[in-house]
């Protein structure tokens, strides 16, 4: 697998080459890089593809705020103020939502850095720039800060060009004011050649990048990385069950240690990778190298994942490993469902595509056409549940089970969460023994699909079979 951080550098300003802007880029890294040198694995980190929780930009925030950060003799002219994190708002799909990489492009526009900076030689260099940049529009705001109101305006206008007639601001705006004033007019003012001659007024010293990188400038915040987790396979839905290591790594071995149910899946799972990567040894808890743990990510079914991992505030307990182990367990059925009221548009659609209804109009009308088809589908297939549950009887515990599976009825059928939930609500004796001789008929059933859609009716819990 590929795992990449940021790596920083400052580069001439295009403006003004004396100063420096930040710039940054992903480079890949590796496994070593993270977990003996403590780079930041800022890929692996972004849960959902957007958002680190580690405190990354924290720490970026924390460090170039510290006094030793500033260039002392611009501060002293407040150039150069705490730098606060930007917030994210939804500004078009250019808007990049991952705090660590939202920080430095706001860097990168914002800040100013440099080796050493006297005031009068950043003076001198925006005056430089003005003069280059010199417009109407630059020539009449610093005009309007200095004059502060109509009349003032007026009567420096007509110490340039007696002759000028200006009545109103309207006029005054008409008139290209950079032909009468130049910069020179303006050096009195060294705060206004500094607001305008400069893009930012926020500084701090080149040096202060060593707080957060490496020796080439790759993101770090901390000496090493000691604890890990690797999951392989897929959730319950697929045909492996999820099987999750803790790994514990020093000095360059990793510790792996399991976390599993009873589930026959994932212990065969475990054995497996045991017997390949265990020396020979086929235990549970096994020790590799680094290198070794490179090939075994390389697994297109394995993800790694640093969930321990916080660079500042309060730190997160450790995870740890654990395992069920039991003699005999009776089988746990569910009848769960995905597709629910507030489910998007196009989730409802699909369902009622492979069935050959109608997909347009407003959520309400999907949702009431998978009402209506609820109510057809489980006409038709009543007869089927009947069967299965006549000769299968199951009584309902009030408390949740992961390991719950699936009942071996309507097996292929995209609705089988949802029939089997009405079936269960409409069979169920004193909330709790489902049977087929039991019917509640008092709730039609368009009705009782609508509610289980809406979550005003529930089916929570488990169901194990008697005999």
């Amino acid at each position: 697998m590929t795992i990449q951080t940021y790596k920083l550098s400052l580069a001439p300003d295009g403006e003004i080459p004396e100063l420096k802007r930040l710039r940054f880029s992903l480079e890949d890294m590796t496994l070593e890089d993270a977990f003996l040198k403590g780079i930041h694995p800022h890929s692996i980190v972004r849960r959902d593809g957007a958002h680190d929780y580690t405190g990354m930009a924290d720490v970026i925030l924390a460090k170039l705020n510290e006094t030793s950060a500033y260039l002392a003799e611009l501060k002293g002219h407040n150039l150069g103020y705490e730098i606060a994190g930007p917030g994210y708002v939804m500004h078009g799909c250019n808007e990049v939502a991952d705090p660590v990489a939202r920080l430095l492009h706001y860097l990168s526009e914002e800040v100013y850095f440099a080796d050493a900076l006297a005031y009068d030689d950043l003076l001198r260099m925006a005056v430089t720039r003005l003069r280059r940049i010199w417009d109407a529009s630059i020539a009449r705001n610093m005009l309007g800060n200095v004059a502060r109101d109509f009349a003032g305006m007026r009567d420096m206008l007509k110490r340039k060009d007696p002759n000028i007639k200006v009545t109103s601001y309207a006029e005054l705006d008409g008139i290209d004011v950079s032909r009468f004033f130049t910069v020179d007019d303006f050096l009195t003012e060294e705060q206004l050649l500094l607001n305008f001659g400069l893009e930012s007024r926020n500084f701090r010293r080149a040096d202060a990048l060593k707080a957060f990188t490496d020796g080439e400038q790759r993101l770090k915040a901390t000496s090493t990385i000691a604890r890990c987790q690797v999951s392989f396979g897929r959730n319950q839905g697929g045909s492996v069950l999820m099987l999750t290591y803790q790994c514990a790594v020093e000095r360059g071995q990793v510790r792996w240690l399991p976390s599993m149910t009873d589930n026959r899946s994932q212990k065969d799972h475990a054995q497996k990778i045991a017997r390949r990567w265990g020396k020979g040894t086929g235990r549970y808890c096994f020790t590799t190298s680094l290198q070794d743990m490179e090939q075994i990510l390389s697994d297109p079914d394995s993800r790694l994942s640093f969930p321990d991992l916080r660079y500042c505030g309060e730190r997160q307990p450790d995870t740890d490993a654990a395992a069920q182990v039991r003699q005999t367990a009776l089988g746990t059925f569910s009848t769960g469902f995905r597709i629910r009221a507030d489910s998007s548009n196009e989730a409802i659609k699909d369902l009622l595509r492979a069935y050959g209804r109608p997909m347009t109009g407003k959520k309400e009308d999907l949702v009431q056409r998978l009402v209506e088809l609820l109510a057809q589908q489980y006409v038709m297939k009543q007869s089927e549940m009947d069967e299965f549950f006549s000769k299968h009887r199951f009584i309902r515990l009030t408390h949740e089970r992961s390991e719950a599976q699936r009942w071996p009825v309507l097996q292929n059928d995209p609705l089988a969460g949802h029939l089997l939930t009405m079936y269960c609500l409409r069979h169920m004796r004193g909330n709790v023994v489902l049977e087929t001789q039991h019917e509640n008929n008092s709730v039609r059933l368009p009705d009782l699909a609508d509610a289980i859609l809406a979550g005003r009716v529930k089916l929570s819990g488990c169901f194990v079979p008697v005999e």
